[in-house]
């Protein structure tokens, strides 16, 4: 795996004062992020897609503590600070970003770059050596 960029992860929480989700940043060093440009097309009719593949290595540079998606969902707000995950229709950035306060969806399109909308996901950290494991995602 080529590690060249470094990201941020927006994992989504709900505000019950304003009554809408907004987002934690994470930021991840040392990451492998793989760009994938499609075409596709009919005759008279041709379209072109960016998809993404991202592998974080189990000993990326990340200040906070992964947990499952389920297990992130369970903690208040002020635990889950503490604790990054990732989760279907939440968004990465690539490149650094932070933030102490949540953040809402329209200021994270603002922020311009590559937002890229999580579709899959996968933990490969169950076995195999340290170097080896790792967290994929993919997305558009």
């Amino acid at each position: 795996m080529t590690i060249n960029e470094d990201i941020t992860i927006f994992n989504r929480r709900y505000d019950s004062e304003t009554r809408r989700d907004c987002y934690i940043t994470t930021t991840i060093t040392d990451v492998s992020v793989y760009e994938v440009q499609s075409l596709s097309g009919e005759p008279g009719k041709h379209s072109d897609a960016i998809s993404y593949v991202i592998r974080i290595p189990y000993n990326a540079g990340v200040s906070k503590e992964y947990i499952s998606e389920s297990a992130y969902a369970q903690l208040d707000d002020e635990t889950a600070a503490g604790y990054w995950t990732i989760q279907n229709e939440c968004y990465v950035m690539r490149g650094a970003y932070f933030s102490e306060t949540p953040i809402y969806e329209p200021d994270i399109r603002a922020l311009g770059g590559d937002i890229i909308t999580v579709k899959e996901y996968a933990d490969n950290t169950v076995r195999g050596s340290d170097v080896v494991k790792h967290w994929r995602i993919g997305g558009a």
